[in-house]
């Protein structure tokens, strides 16, 4: 990245002067993704050597709008993009694949593209970003993975001052 020194910007692969200019449109494949562009771009060009660095805004920012982007996009979700969730959702392929049921080879083959991803698993993966923005991932994780999906008595006892329950 291009460094200021006293209000003059300098290149990173020469250390000569540079100036700055706007890219109306960067392919940003540094997201690991082959359908995202950056508009508006500041760009710092060295004007011996050629060189470009992109200035890029806050990538935490960036990829958190990357991954809003996604989870509300029409459509079944690729690969890549469900591995980019998974990744702005910090959660390694095993602990994703602990909380959605399935085993680690399933996340693998979703994200390379062996097989589609599951709708149960789109829908999942989506609300869990939508709950990232709100703020709630470790509680909705918590929830998930404390669901049991085996079979219980039919009845169930719920407490009306207290709203506790218990399975009959």
């Amino acid at each position: 990245m291009a460094q200021t020194i006293k209000g003059s910007l300098l290149c990173s692969n020469c250390g000569n002067a540079a100036s700055e200019h706007v890219l109306d449109k960067y392919h940003y494949v540094e997201s690991g993704l082959d359908n995202v562009y950056l508009t508006h771009l500041p760009v710092i060009k060295c004007s011996v050597c050629g060189n470009e660095d992109p200035a890029f805004p806050s990538q935490a920012s960036l990829h958190r709008t990357i991954a809003d982007a996604i989870a509300n996009k029409k459509g079944p979700l690729e690969g890549k993009e469900f591995r980019f969730l998974r990744k702005q959702l910090a959660l390694s392929a095993r602990e994703l694949a602990e909380t959605f049921g399935v085993v680690p080879e399933t996340v693998s083959r979703w994200e390379n593209g062996a097989i589609a991803v599951s709708d149960l698993a789109e829908r999942l993966i989506r609300s869990l970003v939508f709950i990232e923005k709100e703020g709630n991932r470790k509680r909705a994780l918590t929830a998930f993975k404390n669901i049991e999906l085996i079979q219980r008595p039919g009845e169930i006892d719920v407490d009306s001052e207290t709203r506790l329950y218990a399975y009959a």
